[in-house]
């Protein structure tokens, strides 16, 4: 049975604000993510691919979320760092008191980056891709945000979700086909194989 699908969350609100507070278009036209100048994150011209993720967690916990930015420069090598901080909405914030750690990458990334690529996890439609065309579908969960983006010279793919592992369970309870949701999870779960986030 296909459903159009709409979270009902205890931070609503904060999800709003989220949307509302993206700012400076990028060649493809999506708008550039309000946490990465929030955090003084310049765009970087001497890569080939930037994986950006996002994670918030709608909790007054410190530091509820995290950004990880992962880098293949021109010399084909893999670098990446993760910024810890604390977002809840646009009066609950500290972008300055943040953990900032290096990534190190072995050669296991380029597998994962390369079941990435096969499992075409770049051409997930995004939750609001989805909402178009399904009907409504009412879910109630605490509200963890997903943003990835994949940054190319070409453009930037950007994939969002809401509670996706909650969706999941209610696609798979209400015994739908929910593809997209799905493969959002799977590829969250690839990426945690390497990533703590």
């Amino acid at each position: 049975m296909s459903m159009r699908i709409i979270l009902l969350i205890i931070s609503l609100n904060c999800i709003l604000l989220i949307n509302a507070q993206n700012i400076k278009t990028l060649e493809n036209n999506e708008k550039r993510f309000f946490v990465l100048d929030s955090l003084n994150i310049k765009e970087s011209n001497f890569v080939e691919i930037e994986i950006r993720i996002n994670y918030m967690e709608f909790l007054h916990n410190e530091k509820n979320s995290t950004l990880t930015i992962i880098r293949k420069n021109k010399d084909k090598l893999w670098t990446g760092e993760q910024y810890k901080y604390y977002y809840y909405n646009k009066e609950n914030y500290d972008f300055k008191n943040i953990d900032k750690q290096t990534i190190i990458f072995d050669d296991s990334w380029e597998k994962v980056w390369n079941s990435i690529l096969k499992n075409n996890f770049l051409n997930i439609k995004t939750e609001a891709e989805i909402e178009k065309r399904q009907q409504p579908l009412i879910v109630i969960a605490d509200g963890n945000y997903y943003r990835i983006e994949i940054v190319k010279k070409k453009g930037t793919k950007v994939i969002e979700y809401y509670s996706p592992e909650v969706k999941l369970n209610e696609c798979i309870s209400s015994n739908m086909y929910c593809p997209d949701i799905s493969k959002f999870n799977a590829l969250l779960n690839l990426l945690r194989s390497q990533i703590n986030f």
